[in-house]
């Protein structure tokens, strides 16, 4: 079976090893690795392009956004990976920034189903 890595980006080590924890214990055949910051992410996004299968990142960031974050990843990256954003930002403008780049938007803190269910639904996706 294909190992999928998965990349999580948020500012708050404590949600990091949450989710790496709930996603370890839900899903096999899968590798996290995290980044406490969207620059040290976009670096390492590059760098490992071809081996992520999907991102999960959080809105708020200091000096970033998980907008910006998305924007800069698709122009760097010839094989842009499934997104899912994280967040607990609400507002018409952010769910028109979701919309209109057709990102997945998990509600935070959600560690259940409808995380899951967006982990698996992208993860097939990705080949």
């Amino acid at each position: 079976m294909v190992r999928r890595n998965i990349v999580l980006i948020d500012d708050d080590l404590r949600i990091l090893t949450g989710l790496e924890r709930f996603l370890r214990s839900h899903l096999e055949n899968v590798e996290v690795s995290f980044f406490t910051s969207p620059f040290d992410a976009l670096c390492g996004l590059q760098l490992d392009q071809e081996r992520i299968h999907l991102v999960i990142s959080d809105f708020e960031m200091p000096g970033k956004n998980g907008i910006v974050l998305y924007e800069e990843a698709k122009e760097l990256l010839e094989k842009m990976p499934p997104w899912i954003i994280y967040s607990g930002a609400s507002g018409k403008a952010f769910y028109s920034a979701i919309h209109e780049r057709n990102l997945t938007l998990v509600a935070k803190p959600e560690y259940g189903e409808r995380l899951l269910s967006a982990v698996i639904q992208k993860l097939a996706k990705r080949v």
